[in-house]
């Protein structure tokens, strides 16, 4: 049998010194944030804190028992189930698929967080709109945004902290901004209400049997302890080794001891980046009861992920050791960018198919086979460019495009490959995303449809949704045309 991992008890802060904008906590930071510590740090005393979990915690049950057509309704695929209902898998850890939970996510403070629809358009994972189950579980929304605006609050008061330790140390700032000024301005506070499923089994060695090891991409995760229930009725936790697991810098496995009416949040890998290393994230996971008479306990939770704007800046030094993959060369990109490329990962899909929301992927896969691929062969190199630009009399931007046999299309540049003699004028009709690389569509003068692929970035200036979900159309603010370039992260030049 495998030998039981140690238990450590979090540092715990009182929330009357918590509260003390004056007061200094910088032991306790480093302790819990500090580069030796659990990336873990819990507030004891909050006012009003244990009513809340409680009154949360106990919905989490009832949403998994509503009817499966009224949770389907409650699903928001378009922005990736990051809104309403979702059990959609995720990655974590080896290329395990996560199955074990169901979650309902909103954000606790505004409901809209903008109507601006080329946001919603292009970051729909943090700006479209809330859904709650008004008609069937009315509750729900009253007790999410209690505890999540509490949660959220208490949040505030920590960075304040991390941000008087960071400066101690003598970085003096953080590449950017406070963590605390930061946060306090966003409109994206993302919760998230979670319920494991009832395991039938757990194997002894296996720690993460209930979520699968990962480290929080954000700035700052409140939790809370977990509500054990069987059948609907509350029992106690059924098995000490149940719980909260953290891997150490010294690659040690341990189980987190938390108390049910401390409140608890962790460090994420954003803050890690900003503060240069003095506050520090963790990989952690959580294990499922492994008894025979616990097969039938459930867990609930509720998460807040504590965030910046989708668009602020971030500028990523160059010792990062996270998602190196999802960093362009000039090393600054907008945290909804950033964020949206580390979900990527998460969701086992690549980035541009994680950017593009599920109605779209739906109609790409319809598309698949008319007219040629929707996705380029990969021994073809992407085209340099989209081709020269003119102007037809409906003053839209045409693209002067070759189309080869294969339903590609390819550019008149000069690089010396093979051309079909046929040229059409194009208009570009459509593509996945203003900023990446993607399947795009061009249409010719006889309305027909040519599919093909762009490498590189599309058109700037104005984004005008067309239809919703990422199509973007060519006009720029001031009508003029534009010109591709296929390598990632190098912007259009102007014809």
């Amino acid at each position: 049998m495998q030998q039981q991992q140690p238990s450590v008890r979090a540092v715990t802060i009182p929330f009357a010194d918590l509260k003390d904008r004056g007061k200094d906590l910088g032991g306790f930071i480093e302790e819990g944030f500090g580069p030796q510590g659990l990336g873990i740090v819990s507030i004891a005393g909050v006012p009003g804190y244990p009513e809340l979990r409680k009154r949360l915690l106990r919905l989490a049950p009832r949403i998994v028992s509503l009817p499966d057509d009224v949770k389907k309704q409650l699903e928001d695929p378009d922005s990736r189930y990051h809104f309403g209902w979702s059990r959609v898998e995720e990655k974590f850890e080896s290329e395990r698929w996560d199955t074990a939970k169901g979650s309902y996510f909103a954000n606790p403070v505004f409901d809209v967080p903008t109507t601006d629809d080329e946001l919603v358009t292009r970051y729909p994972s943090y700006c479209r709109p809330n859904i709650w189950p008004k008609d069937h579980l009315p509750e729900l929304e009253i007790a999410f945004k209690g505890l999540g605006k509490l949660m959220l609050e208490v949040g505030l008061m920590l960075a304040h902290h991390c941000d008087r330790y960071v400066i101690q140390r003598g970085v003096g700032q953080y590449i950017g901004e406070s963590l605390e000024k930061t946060l306090a301005r966003s409109r994206c506070p993302k919760g998230r209400l979670l319920y494991y499923f009832p395991k039938s089994f757990s194997k002894q060695d296996e720690v993460s049997s209930w979520c699968g090891w990962h480290t929080d991409y954000g700035f700052l995760t409140g939790l809370t302890c977990g509500l054990f229930t069987r059948k609907s009725e509350e029992v106690p936790c059924p098995d000490i080794g149940t719980g909260l697991y953290v891997r150490t810098r010294d690659n040690q496995v341990v189980k987190v001891t938390l108390v049910d009416d401390e409140l608890v949040y962790q460090i994420g890998e954003t803050a890690e980046i900003l503060s240069r290393g003095h506050l520090c994230a963790t990989p952690h996971c959580v294990k499922a009861p492994s008894s025979e008479d616990a097969s039938d306990v459930g867990r609930s939770t509720f998460v807040l992920f504590i965030q910046p704007n989708w668009d602020e800046p971030l500028k990523l030094p160059s010792e990062i050791r996270y998602h190196q993959e999802c960093i362009p060369p000039t090393r600054t990109l907008a945290y909804g960018e950033y964020s949206e490329r580390v979900l990527a990962s998460f969701s086992g899909k690549s980035v541009e198919q994680t950017l593009m929301p599920q109605s779209k992927q739906r109609q790409a896969a319809s598309t698949t086979n008319h007219r040629g691929s929707t996705t380029s062969n990969p021994r073809d190199p992407p085209p340099r460019s989209w081709g020269d630009s003119t102007r037809s009399d409906q003053n839209q931007h045409k693209k002067a495009c070759h189309r080869r046999e294969d339903g590609h299309l390819s550019s008149n540049d000069g690089d010396g490959r093979q051309r079909v003699p046929e040229r059409r004028e194009c208009t570009l009709l459509s593509v996945v995303s203003e900023s990446r690389a993607g399947p795009l569509q061009l249409v010719d003068e006889g309305d027909q449809v040519i599919h093909g692929r762009s490498a590189g970035w599309a058109i700037p200036g104005r984004v005008a949704p067309r239809g919703g979900g990422g199509e973007i159309e060519t006009r720029s603010r001031r009508k003029e045309a534009w010109r591709g370039e296929t390598r990632r992260g190098r912007p259009p030049s102007r014809v």
